[in-house]
């Protein structure tokens, strides 16, 4: 379940501040019948503050939070605050029986600070991928790796492939095009709730997903790959 943020219009104020609370958030939670585990996870490990930013020398402000690799050329800029502080913020947590859930889910949605509740979807890239290379591949105006293109070319995705193969444990390599990105988008909003906002298919990236058959070769890759042409960031699947 997600919490409110300031920059969430269908939150009231009210309902904002109550978010800044996550302990009083959890004991409530805990407190409905039928929740079993309920486990708080804030943002510290997907967005950095600016601070932080500026005071990382340049060799860390490139790599971002752990598992993840972005150009140099975007200086960690991705990472940057844009968000407020418990923004992303979210409780994951179990209940006794899947019959329980709409009545959970029912009383959790009135605890002051919850945005909204759903079902875990299970991930679509568990067991078929350890690295997504995620492409230059929205239009003008993002950085990538030093080129401005519209899109990622065909040529940079080949040397980009080519690459790849070079580095030993690479087993397998996907590529997420138009269709495929369909295929996985309805894989995770199917089980979303009413009136959640969910990027288009036009806002999404095209992307690389990696086999490996050592996931050593996770930081091998990042740190091939992350400069290259028309690559937008590097990042993990699985446990960084």
């Amino acid at each position: 379940m997600g919490l409110c943020y300031a920059l969430i219009s269908s939150c009231p104020p009210a309902n904002n501040e109550a978010a800044k609370n996550p302990a009083r958030i959890e004991a409530a939670l805990r407190a409905i019948t039928g929740v079993t585990t309920i486990r708080f996870q804030g943002t510290t490990t997907t967005l950095r503050s600016q601070n932080e930013h500026e005071q990382k020398p340049p060799s860390e402000q490139a790599k971002g939070p752990k598992g993840v690799w972005t150009s140099r050329i975007l200086d960690g800029t991705i990472y940057a605050a844009a968000y407020p502080d418990n923004a992303m913020a979210n409780f994951v947590g179990t209940v006794s029986r899947w019959d329980d859930y709409a009545r959970v889910a029912e009383q959790a949605m009135s605890i002051p600070g919850v945005h909204y509740v759903a079902p875990v979807v299970p991930d679509f890239w568990e067991g078929k991928a350890d690295v997504a290379i995620d492409l230059c591949s929205r239009g003008p105006g993002l950085l990538c790796t030093g080129v401005h293109d519209r899109s990622v070319t065909e040529a940079q995705k080949q040397a980009i492939v080519d690459r790849l193969w070079d580095i030993d444990g690479v087993e397998k390599i996907y590529f997420g095009d138009h269709a495929h990105r369909k295929k996985v988008r309805e894989h995770y909003t199917q089980h979303e709730p009413e009136g959640m906002v969910t990027v288009s298919l036009d806002e999404m990236n095209e992307s690389f997903y990696v086999k490996l058959t050592d996931r050593q070769a996770i930081k091998i890759i990042g740190e091939s790959i992350k400069d290259m042409p028309g690559v937008h960031y590097v990042w993990t699947l699985g446990p960084a």
